[in-house]
């Protein structure tokens, strides 16, 4: 019997899980400062993983948003692929 390592593994799913929502609430952050809608499936996404994101920050960012969101005198926003 040899004593050699085993090959490598894969990353712990926890770990993994954990690197994923700093992703996205990083990428959140960006897009707010910016004045960007955040993409819903990035919330979604961080639910899903049990991270809670401050949903008033966005939000409020986003009410403050610019004009060129809007399709209409209503002030209705765009969703995404319409024009």
């Amino acid at each position: 019997m040899t004593n050699k390592k085993p090959p490598v593994g894969l990353f712990p799913y926890r770990l993994w899980v954990e690197e994923r929502a700093q992703h996205i609430s990083a990428a959140i952050e960006r897009y707010t400062s910016a004045g960007c809608s955040v993409p819903p499936e990035w919330l979604y996404e961080l639910m899903h993983h049990g991270k809670y994101p401050d949903i008033e920050s966005i939000t409020s960012h986003e009410r403050q948003g610019d004009a060129s969101n809007t399709n209409n005198s209503s002030g209705r926003r765009r969703m995404r692929g319409q024009r």
